[in-house]
């Protein structure tokens, strides 16, 4: 399965989650939120580069397509994924 990630079978919610979670620890759940999403969306930028280098279309179809989705969850509103994020850490 081609990831979003560098770290296998990691999709790009689970970063997200990942990055919440360390963000969590000293923060709180706004800024580690907004913090979060930051480190998301560079590391992303970052793997895409490096598969353009690759010339690994698929690998960037993955990526985009798991952003869409994040997206798509944070539509309208961040409430309803933060409560996600907020939860699962909690859980954790």
């Amino acid at each position: 399965m081609v990831t979003a990630t560098g770290i296998t079978n990691e999709t790009a919610i689970e970063r997200f989650k990942r990055f919440y979670e360390q963000y969590r620890a000293t923060s709180n759940v706004e800024a580690s939120f907004v913090n979060a999403k930051e480190a998301l969306l560079l590391t992303l930028m970052e793997d895409i580069s490096r598969l353009a280098q690759e010339d690994n279309t698929a690998a960037i179809r993955t990526i985009t397509a798991q952003w869409d989705e994040i997206r798509f969850m944070m539509q309208g509103s961040n409430d309803a994924l933060k409560e996600r994020l907020e939860r699962e850490y909690k859980q954790g």
